[in-house]
């Protein structure tokens, strides 16, 4: 999946592997929800952000600051959950 920049802000979304049915989430075996979205031009970074939900809304201004000339046709990021046993997970990109 990946984003195309709009002038509105966007919406990532993450569930864990197999939780996304119908009757929720899938149950969280953590102390706490925590989630680092990277966002990508090519291959550099040019946002982390941390996250307590499985969500993050990439603001409008945000956007604008990272593609300061304009984003690129679509704009690739990664998601890594945190786990009390292990840290950050490995990076899924998208």
């Amino acid at each position: 999946t990946r984003l195309f920049p709009t002038s509105t802000p966007l919406a990532i979304r993450r569930t864990r592997r197999g939780g996304d049915s119908w009757e929720g989430e899938a149950p969280l075996a953590e102390t706490s929800e925590r989630y680092q979205v990277t966002i990508y031009n090519g291959a550099a970074a040019v946002r982390t952000v941390e996250t307590g939900a499985p969500e993050y809304f990439y603001a409008s201004d945000a956007q604008a600051e990272d593609f300061p000339d304009g984003a690129p046709g679509a704009i690739s990021f990664g998601v890594r959950q945190w786990s009390d046993a292990v840290g950050w997970g490995l990076e899924a990109r998208c």
